[in-house]
Order: C-alpha cells, then sequence, then structure tokens
C-alpha cells in the first residue's frame, strides 16, 4: 500500500510503501523457512556442494569451481 510523502501526485516516485503485515505474521514466516530449511538439510534435499542461497556458504568455498 502506498503512502504519499511530497511533491507531484502524479509521480510514483513520490510515495513510499508500506507493509500491512502483522509482526505475528512475519515470526511466523520465519518460523516456517526455519522448519523448510531444516527438513531439506536433514534428508539431502541439498547436497552439501551446493553452496547457492543457503546460510554461512558462498562461492568463494569452492575454489575448483573459480579455474
Amino acid at each position: 500500500m502506498p503512502f504519499y510523502k511530497k511533491g507531484w501526485k502524479e509521480d510514483p516516485g513520490t510515495y513510499t510503501p508500506v507493509s500491512l503485515t502483522s509482526v505475528l505474521g512475519k515470526i511466523m514466516e520465519r518460523f516456517v523457512l526455519s522448519a523448510l530449511t531444516r527438513h531439506v538439510k536433514d534428508n539431502q534435499g541439498i547436497r552439501p556442494s551446493q553452496h547457492g542461497f543457503m546460510k554461512g556458504r558462498v562461492l568463494l568455498d569452492q575454489p575448483d569451481l573459480l579455474l
């Protein structure tokens, strides 16, 4: 939901986005994300050699891929 700041009302840049998500919803989202991540790791859904989008893993940990 955009919130008007100041300036020309026709300019989209004069509006600030406002999140209407509740704090309880954000806490629940983090809980579900951690549960899903743990499930995928425990059930070998993501191999240890995969580094994309995993917390604590970076491409630089794979020196053979950099050559």
